[in-house]
């Protein structure tokens, strides 16, 4: 047991991780969703394997549950791992009553699994909150107020990615986007991949992928290929073309899309489930990325790829050795693929 006192910000919370590796209740709470997300995901990447998730991560909801179930799951032996993980959404929706008991269980600690508590608020003066601030860290989600707010999060980001990001970069970066971690997130995994093969971000990669920019039109336009959304896919080409993206890279970054949706749908015909394929053979595609590419590859059966490798190739060679206006020609190769 701890005695964490008061609340901890989400940075503070990250980067005294390890301190945590003891704790089995863990409280999140605060508006900004995607700083929770990620506190989650800390705490159940250090508690159960990927490939033991199915049975030993449970997620339940506040507004559906009473507190003997959620005990009765805390208190179920791992079938896999060492420990379970309990993720308890809405815990602020659980009635008092069966928060005071599901408290009093945490209390007697006859469990070895974890818990997580998600929560939109927290009211330090509560009875059931100075319980949880004893018995596990309590952790704060919020917006940030300034740009500059945001400096440590993107910094310790672009480190796990084993990158480096250059100080006027970052500042660049952080001015340039809202003042929610969403967004900002969203914004660096379009950032990351445009500069895969670069060890060190700067201020030209920045002003190519941030805003209203040459990169939001590239992936948006991967997503409605994927969807195979033909309208929406030309309006977006044209846009990239009137903002003189260049078309050889249009066609680069849909080879690489493609390979993606040809390795997934190999690995389904082998009979590799959905879960293993996102977790084990996508480490190219950004998480947040895999769910899509998995559906967007049962829209392209695998017969269809050579095909669609033939058509881009065709429009490459005719780009490289032909006078046919370039507009005309990525527009067809856009419209063969998605009428395939």
């Amino acid at each position: 047991m701890t005695t964490a006192l008061k609340t901890i910000s989400y940075q503070e919370f990250i980067s005294k991780f390890s301190q945590f590796s003891a704790c089995s209740c863990f409280t999140i709470y605060g508006t900004e969703d995607y700083l929770k997300k990620k506190g989650v995901e800390a705490i159940l990447n250090s508690t159960v394997p990927p490939e033991y998730r199915e049975l030993d991560y449970v997620v339940m909801y506040g507004d559906d549950v009473k507190a003997a179930e959620v005990v009765e799951n805390l208190e179920t032996n791992s079938f896999l791992s060492d420990k379970r993980l309990i993720l308890l959404k809405k815990f602020d929706s659980l009635r008092s009553g069966e928060q005071q008991k599901l408290i009093q269980a945490l209390e007697k600690g006859n469990s070895d699994n974890v818990l997580i508590l998600l929560a939109e608020s927290f009211d330090s003066r509560l009875k059931v909150s100075k319980t949880l601030l004893k018995i596990g860290p309590v952790v704060q989600c919020k917006s940030p107020y300034k740009h500059e707010e945001m400096l440590p999060w993107l910094y310790q980001e672009v480190k796990d990615e084993k990158k480096k990001i250059s100080e006027k970069a970052a500042t660049l970066f952080v001015n340039r986007v809202d003042l929610d971690y969403m967004t900002a997130s969203q914004e660096l995994e379009k950032l990351l991949i445009y500069c895969m093969g670069v060890d060190t971000i700067d201020t030209e990669h920045i002003q190519i992928c941030t805003g209203n920019s040459i990169a939001y039109t590239i992936f948006d336009l991967i997503n409605e290929v994927g969807a195979k959304e033909v309208r929406k896919s030309l309006i977006i080409l044209e846009n990239m073309l009137e903002n003189d993206e260049s078309i050889l890279m249009i066609i680069a970054m849909l080879s690489r899309f493609f390979l993606q949706i040809w390795r997934i749908n190999s690995l389904r015909k082998r009979r590799v489930p959905d879960g293993e394929i996102m977790s084990k053979h996508l480490n190219d595609v950004f998480y947040s990325f895999r769910s899509n590419h998995l559906r967007y590859a049962s829209k392209y059966p695998i017969q269809v790829i050579p095909e669609i490798f033939s058509i881009m190739l065709e429009a490459d060679v005719e780009i490289k050795s032909t006078d046919l206006e370039h507009k005309v020609i990525i527009e067809r190769m856009i419209f063969r693929i998605l009428s395939l």
